[in-house]
């Protein structure tokens, strides 16, 4: 009818005009009502005049490894899409022209109106809708990779419009109208129509991207690797303060297109990474000079310790003089260095890297410390020239007494000497002893003349045959020790009892014994001393695979009773105290074949004997089994269990008959032959039973 038709048009033109508002006022062309001509989509000068209010508000934020906006473009999209929908949607509140609203008593009274609607849609529209996350970010100044995730819910001050459908309505008559849908798809991407502008607004700031792109770690590691000098640090923290106060004058809000965008965010997390920057490069820095000013502290106090020294004799003035000189080789480098520290720690308050007290205090104190060292080298060397006279007549009355004593020890030397010809190992090692301790004492005086001559500025005396006889003595050392502990160990081994003896143990102990020997120096290999020490080693290596034969467990009386015979030395061996020593008075390298045969019999011996045991014991647990024959009694041999007895009989009989043909049986002989007559017996008496039966 015409009053629908009328009513159908009153409700699409206030969707479309609703529709067309937002559409413009998102563009920029409409104004508080007003149409601007200015150039939609730009990036407004934020000290500029505004063409138009911002119509979404939205942050600017660092999500590594970019620049973002939140909420983004798509989620203000869905909100323009969703806002959109519910105008069109409102349509479905109006009942069609002639229906009666269920919860009204008087017909006719149909409260909506198309002003009422108009009200409705300008309230949609009037408002600037806040898209800020709820929970704009709170720690912005936490380390790089604990930021707080964002949420992904959008909370603004848009109002939440209701509407009631009518069971009949008009929706489907606006939804479904062209012009309805395509201004719905026209709104469906308005919003992101503005992402290339969006993404140069965003650029401004690539420039800041080396503060998040690069680990800083492994950057200062780098750049503490190149050896940087101090102005090197200071040029590079001074790079990332200045950033700061770059980050810091950044404008607070930019504007593209209907979107206002705080940079607040950013600037925060953008400050906080320049500051971790900045903290790194002090760390290094304090790493660096801490350790300088450690070392320079440490050789002033100890140089001061060493000048303090009280100076009585001349082993006192060359330790005190050698203190001098290490100061005066560090002088240079001290005056040098000291400033360079305290500058560095000068920077580094500069720029609030954490140090500790004491190292400030340590610090504070280097030059006190340093002037005072250099006040004790001034009063040290006027000291040494009032007491030089004094020592200097000392050291020629002690080197003319250190000739005679040195003189005096190497005559003796020679003479009785652990080189002396004709002398055991034995006393030579006891001799090596006593001339060493002479010698050091002798050596002692040696360097303190030597260094007092030196000192003096006097010529240095040599005593060329004092350094051979040290030479030689080193050499003795080296043999002797060796010898020394090589004759307790293998006395040791005679010491032990021979339930205890293990011949594997000893064996390796002996042949590290023979590497060590092998290493000594050749000028050595022709000394007695080297020569018998070798044969003792080679000797007790040669007996050890006998000892080895002889503590075997199958060794009985009758073999040690042998090796008694072959050897002409008896053998106590069911003593507790029964030891290696007693076993090593025999003469065993001289009769090594006689006492291996001996012992390879006692071990076939012992094979034999668990044979015939075995034999033995299976016969003794044999049970023959008879069965009744016609009321008689048992009488009659049950045949199967017979057939295994003689079976096992058999090979009984043929392990017996291998023992017999070995040669190592004489001991267990009669009994094996009784054994084998018992069996062969056996077997024709069942045999004959068996036939007879």
């Amino acid at each position: 009818t015409h009053f629908e038709r009328c009513t159908v048009d009153s409700i699409f033109h206030c969707v479309k005009s609703a529709l067309e508002t937002i559409r413009k006022r998102i563009q920029g062309i409409l104004r508080q009502g007003t149409l601007q001509s200015d150039d939609v989509g730009g990036i407004q000068d934020p000290s500029g005049p505004r063409s138009f209010d911002a119509l979404f508000a939205t942050d600017i934020e660092l999500a590594l490894p970019s620049v973002v906006i939140r909420p983004g473009l798509e989620d203000i999209q869905s909100a323009v899409n969703l806002a959109a929908q519910m105008i069109v949607d409102t349509a479905k509140t109006v009942l069609q022209w002639g229906e009666t609203h269920p919860l009204l008593n008087v017909p006719g009274q149909l409260r909506t109106s198309k002003a009422s609607l108009a009200s409705t849609s300008a309230q949609l529209t009037a408002s600037m809708v806040d898209f800020r996350s709820s929970h704009v970010m709170t720690q912005l100044n936490s380390p790089r990779g604990q930021r707080r995730p964002q949420a992904n819910t959008v909370s603004g001050t848009a109002r939440q419009v209701s509407f009631a459908p009518q069971r009949k309505n008009y929706g489907s008559n606006i939804a479904d109208n062209k012009e309805t849908i395509k201004m719905l798809s026209h709104l469906s991407s308005v919003v992101c129509s503005f992402a290339p502008s969006l993404k140069v607004t965003l650029d401004i700031f690539s420039h800041y991207s080396p503060l998040w792109d690069r680990e800083y770690a492994k950057v200062v590691e780098d750049f503490v690797k190149a050896g940087p000098l101090l102005v090197d640090f200071s040029c590079e923290m001074n790079h990332y303060r200045s950033l700061e106060a770059q980050i810091t004058a950044e404008p607070d809000t930019l504007h593209v297109g209907p979107l206002q965008l705080s940079t607040e965010p950013l600037k925060a997390s953008l400050s906080a990474e320049a500051k971790a920057w900045l903290l790194e490069y002090g760390k290094a820095c304090n790493g660096k000079y801490r350790g300088v000013m450690e070392k320079l502290m440490d050789f002033m106090v100890d140089a001061g310790k060493r000048l303090q020294r009280p100076v009585k004799d001349l082993d006192d003035v060359r330790f005190v003089m050698t203190a001098l000189k290490d100061i005066r080789e560090q002088e240079v480098f001290i005056d040098q260095t000291l400033p360079e520290v305290e500058e560095s720690y000068t920077i580094i308050s500069k720029f609030s890297t954490p140090v500790t007290v004491e190292e400030i205090e340590r610090v504070d104190t280097m030059r006190y410390t340093w002037a005072k060292l250099t006040a004790l080298v001034t009063e040290v060397r006027s000291h040494l020239l009032d007491v030089q006279p004094i020592f200097h007549k000392n050291l020629l009355s002690g080197v003319d007494v250190f000739q005679i004593d040195q003189k005096d020890f190497i005559e003796d030397f020679d003479l009785k000497g652990p080189m002396v010809e004709g002398v055991s190992p034995r006393d030579a090692s006891d001799r090596l002893v006593i001339y060493q301790n002479n010698f050091d004492t002798l050596w002692k005086q040696y360097t303190t003349y030597n260094a007092g001559e030196d000192l003096f500025g006097l010529a240095v005396t040599d005593y060329p045959r004092l350094q051979q006889i040290k030479r030689e003595l080193a050499l003795l050392q080296k043999l002797y020790s060796l010898y020394n502990n090589v004759l307790d160990t293998i006395n040791g081994y005679y010491d032990l009892l021979w339930s205890d003896v293990d011949p594997n143990k000893i064996n390796a102990e002996l042949l590290e014994f023979q590497m060590r020997c092998r290493k000594l120096p050749k000028g050595l290999k022709t000394w007695p001393a080297f020569l018998d020490l070798k044969k003792k080693i080679d000797d007790f290596s040669l007996t050890c695979p006998i000892i080895e034969l002889m503590s075997d467990k199958a060794m009985k009386k009758r073999h040690w009773k042998k090796l008694e015979d072959i050897t002409s030395v008896p053998f106590d061996f069911e003593s507790e105290a029964f030891s290696l020593r007693d076993v090593m008075k025999a003469p065993l390298l001289e009769n090594q074949e006689d006492i291996e045969d001996t012992c390879i019999a006692a071990r076939k011996e012992k094979d034999i004997e668990a044979k015939l045991k075995q034999v033995i014991l299976d016969w003794e647990t044999q049970v023959l089994r008879f069965s009744s024959f016609k009321g008689r009694g048992e009488l009659l041999l049950r045949g199967e269990e017979t057939a295994e007895t003689v079976g096992l009989m058999e090979d009984s009989l043929m392990v017996l008959s291998s023992l017999m043909s070995n040669r190592y049986n004489a001991p267990f002989k009669a009994q094996i032959q009784t054994w084998v007559h018992k069996l062969s017996n056996t077997t024709d008496i069942i045999e004959n039973w068996l036939q007879v039966q």
